[in-house]
């Protein structure tokens, strides 16, 4: 038990001899209070609920069912009257031009194996050689040079 259940016990004299099944049945009944709270709860709510939606006269006068609403629009076909009436004629993408181009491999399809085992090398190269340079650079920020005694003899 953590430090609140056992304050918990020792404030509440009646749950300081309580044994198990005294504990589980005091629990029981509280759920059962609980829930019962809950659903006169939800029952008073569910009663009290009247809501109902203002409709515009426009809206009104829209006649449409629900098979109406789910059916696709159909656009009309392209029409030179359309064509005449519509101003804006955006550039559309074509196959040749340059955001379509196929993006170019840096590696050579036959020894492809051998050039990304490559490009992993370098790579650890370059990661080791870094390090190796941050420890010398770390190293000679270290300015402590010890004096010591020579011994007689």
């Amino acid at each position: 038990m953590n430090v609140c259940s056992e304050f918990l016990v020792e404030s509440n004299f009646d749950r300081r001899n309580e044994n198990t099944d005294d504990k589980f049945n005091r629990l029981y009944n509280e759920y059962k209070v609980k829930n019962e709270k809950y659903n006169q709860l939800k029952e008073q709510n569910e009663n009290n609920i009247d809501f109902k939606p203002k409709i515009n006269e426009v809206s009104k006068n829209i006649h449409r069912s629900l098979d109406d609403l789910c059916k696709p629009k159909i656009r009309p076909n392209n029409n030179k009257e359309n064509d005449e009436e519509c101003s804006f004629k955006p550039d559309l993408v074509t196959k040749n031009s340059m955001w379509n181009k196929r993006v170019e491999s840096k590696y050579n399809e036959n020894n492809l194996d051998e050039e990304i085992k490559n490009y992993i090398d370098e790579k650890e190269n370059k990661i080791l050689a870094i390090k190796q340079e941050v420890e010398y650079y770390e190293l000679n920020k270290c300015t402590f040079k010890p004096k010591l005694n020579k011994t007689p003899e």
